[in-house]
């Protein structure tokens, strides 16, 4: 679902700040699906983790380098860039974790309240 390589040419832009990532710069792509067509949107390295503080899902983002497709394929000075900004965004990725929980507890909640009335309907019949 995510990648990450070099700009190839220089034409790609960033998909969050809409500025061109240079020729031969790290950048980080996440693959998108519409209508059966696949496409990835480039990001900038900074650009991409901040995006991770208003995720509201796991998908939205990557946990760990095993993650990102192209990893052994940069430079080991970018490797450890990655992996430090990995690190940094532990505090996003619990928060994250945090809100799907309580949206799990959420949706369980509104689901036995819908069970509630038809039980009781059920109990009146006999």
């Amino acid at each position: 679902m995510f990648c990450v390589d070099y700009s190839k040419n220089g034409r790609a832009k960033c998909k969050k700040c809409n500025k061109t990532i240079s020729k031969s710069e790290l950048r980080i792509g996440k693959s998108i699906s519409f209508k059966s067509i696949s496409y990835l949107k480039y990001f900038h390295v900074e650009c991409a983790f901040k995006l991770f503080e208003r995720a509201r899902s796991l998908d939205s983002i990557f946990t760990s380098i095993g993650e990102l497709d192209g990893f052994n394929d940069v430079t080991l000075e970018d490797q450890s860039l990655l992996k430090g900004k990995i690190k940094e965004s532990e505090a996003d990725i619990s928060r994250i974790q945090s809100l799907m929980n309580k949206q799990t507890k959420k949706e369980a909640i509104e689901s036995s309240k819908k069970l509630r009335p038809s039980q009781k309907s059920f109990i009146r019949v006999f």
